[in-house]
C-alpha cells in the first residue's frame, strides 16, 4: 500500500564533508608514508585496498542514507533506506498518543542515528524536532523529523482522533 506522505531525511552537508575529508587525509598518510619510505612496501596495497572499501562504504552511506518515515492508512513505518532495515511499524492500535516535540538528541539519545537512551528508543539523523509515540506497552519511540507538523497532519486524516496530543499534553 502507497504511503500518504513520505518525509526523507538525509545526513547533514557538514558530516558528508567530514566523511569525505576523513577518506582524503587517509589518502595522504598513505601516500606520505610511502614518499618517507616509513612504511613496508608489502603493506602499500593492504593499505590502498583498505582505504578503497572504506571510502566506497562509508561514501556511499554518507550520500545514500536516509531516515524515511511513512504515513499510511494503518500506521507509520520508519527505517532507513537504502538498507530498508532495520525497519520499524507502529500500526494505530499500538500508539496511546502521539505528539511533535523537540528534543536534545546528545542529552536524551547520546546522538543520531538508531538510538536508545533514558527517554526511550529513536530513529534520527539530523535535528531536535521529533514525533513521540507513546505506545501502550509503556515504551517511548521517537521519530526523528525536519517537518513534524506535517507528519502530524497527515496522521490527522487517518488515525483515530485520540491518538494526537500537543507536546506539552503528551509530556
Amino acid at each position: 500500500m502507497l504511503p500518504l506522505m513520505t518525509e526523507k531525511q538525509t545526513l547533514p552537508a557538514l558530516l558528508r564533508a567530514v566523511v569525505g575529508a576523513g577518506s582524503v587525509i587517509f589518502a595522504a598518510v598513505i601516500v606520505t608514508l610511502q614518499a618517507l619510505e616509513e612504511i613496508n612496501p608489502k603493506w602499500i596495497l593492504p593499505l590502498w585496498l583498505i582505504w578503497a572499501v572504506m571510502t566506497l562504504i562509508d561514501g556511499t552511506l554518507a550520500f545514500a542514507l536516509k531516515l524515511v518515515t511513512e504515513i499510511h492508512a494503518g500506521g507509520i513505518r520508519v527505517y532507513f533506506a537504502p538498507l530498508g532495515i532495520p525497519s520499524k511499524q507502529f500500526d494505530w492500535s499500538e500508539i496511546d498518543s502521539l505528539y511533535p516535540r523537540t528534543y536534545r538528541p546528545i542529552a536524551e539519545y547520546g546522538g543520531w542515528g538508531i538510538r536508545w537512551g533514558k527517554s526511550g528508543a529513536a530513529y534520527n539523523l539530523r535535528g531536535t524536532q521529533g514525533l513521540q509515540l507513546e505506545l501502550k506497552n509503556g515504551k517511548r519511540f521517537l521519530i526523528g523529523s525536519q517537518y513534524p507538523e506535517k507528519l502530524i497532519e497527515s496522521i490527522r486524516s487517518v488515525a483515530p482522533p485520540n491518538l494526537l496530543h500537543t507536546e506539552s499534553e503528551g509530556v
